[in-house]
């Protein structure tokens, strides 16, 4: 587990809320404090959809299916006092990585606008993480992922840093 910096705070939401950044993530949940405090579950509620479209759904909503529901939430409002957000890629989307304990690799958004003494310091931290079936003592897939991470973001644009 690795946590990252986003230098451009405005480039990162805008790929998020308006662009591909995560075209083809899964949704796990999101935190966020607005006027009040909200959160969204992204795991697929089947009974919600008639009998014939239930079949080859994934358990979680991709992010391109919630998106613009989350854009709205957020815009033409005043800036989330917080945001925790978990997106996830399933194991067969990393093909470097050979694990049957994996379950998904995982990729946490945590945005805050106050620094620990209260003052305003606009901050988004990416922190990777690995969900596995099973134990493993295996930390090979992580530390893939750990460094797969900074290489996406840089390929599409947005660069980020080692958090200290």
């Amino acid at each position: 587990m690795k946590a990252f910096l986003i230098g451009d705070i405005k480039a990162f939401m805008s790929g998020l809320l308006s662009g591909t950044l995560f075209k083809d993530w899964e949704f796990r949940s999101l935190d966020m404090g607005l006027v009040v405090r909200i959160h969204l579950d992204g795991k697929r509620n089947l009974s919600y959809l008639p009998e014939s479209e239930r079949q080859d759904q994934s358990e979680y909503v991709h992010w391109n299916e919630i998106q613009a529901k989350v854009k709205m939430l957020i815009q033409g409002g005043s800036t989330p006092s917080f945001m925790n957000m978990t997106m996830a890629i399933p194991p067969q989307r990393m093909k470097d990585v050979v694990s049957d304990s994996v379950e998904s690799y995982q990729l946490n958004i945590r945005f805050e606008t106050v620094d620990e003494n209260g003052k305003p310091s606009p901050r988004l931290t990416l922190i990777t993480g690995v969900a596995n079936r099973t134990f493993s003592m295996d930390k090979n897939p992580e530390r893939i992922w750990d460094s797969k991470v900074p290489e996406y973001f840089t390929k599409k644009g947005l660069p980020i840093r080692e958090a200290d």
